[in-house]
């Protein structure tokens, strides 16, 4: 019954602040970032409700692209989507180190064992990194917009439409984000357009509001 409601809101996200992949010229993104099919990726592992280790396995991708190869068996293809064996035991390993495997992952956000569980992830890898987790009401669009302005997608938990995202842009004047949304359109399109306004940012109920993940690299521990 919890999936069926959760599934019946996800259908009706367009009336919500959701919109397909528009060509807005202000926006500002990372390019490069890799993105899976979570529809795929669910029958491939068995994992279908799973947005929340996706969301880390693209980030994850995106930094072994950037200076961190470590992080993959395997270089990402370049595929949109990517299905390639590495990915595929990337977003294993994120199963894990998101504790997917032991609770709901939405759940275990405002747990520290999640921080403490993608930062051994990155130590296990042979990098030193910091894992931060914003916090319920916490949520800004400055603090998303400075970390793109870094190079650094986000990951986006917004609970109201029991949804991880990956910000990947963003476009100040509009106040929208872009995201690797995890789920193809009609148009076999991974990406939305997001208004921020629409995530509920201020809110702090945990049913309700948004929270955030900002993975920042330091350096190699050896």
């Amino acid at each position: 019954m919890r999936r069926r409601i959760w599934t019946f809101a996800g259908a009706v996200l367009i009336m919500m602040g959701v919109m397909a992949y528009p060509g807005y010229a202000a926006m500002k993104e990372l390019s490069g970032t890799p993105a899976i099919d979570q529809n795929w990726m669910g029958t491939e592992t068995g994992y279908r409700y799973s947005c929340g280790p996706r969301s880390a396995a693209e980030v994850m991708a995106y930094w072994a692209l950037n200076g961190y190869p470590n992080l993959m068996s395997a270089p990402p293809t370049g595929d949109v989507p990517d299905k390639s064996p590495q990915i595929i035991g990337l977003f294993l390993s994120m199963v894990k180190h998101t504790t997917y495997d032991d609770y709901d992952f939405e759940r275990t956000l405002a747990e520290p064992r999640l921080v403490d569980k993608l930062k051994s992830f990155l130590e296990s890898k042979g990098y030193r990194g910091t894992v931060e987790l914003a916090g319920f009401g916490n949520v800004t669009f400055d603090r998303i917009k400075n970390e793109i302005d870094a190079g650094r997608p986000v990951m986006l938990l917004v609970t109201a439409w029991y949804h991880w995202m990956v910000v990947k842009g963003y476009d100040e004047e509009s106040r929208q984000l872009r995201v690797l949304w995890g789920h193809p359109d009609w148009e076999q399109i991974l990406e939305r357009t997001i208004y921020f306004p629409s995530i509920k940012a201020a809110e702090t109920d945990p049913l309700i509001g948004a929270n955030a993940v900002y993975i920042k690299f330091d350096d190699r521990i050896h």
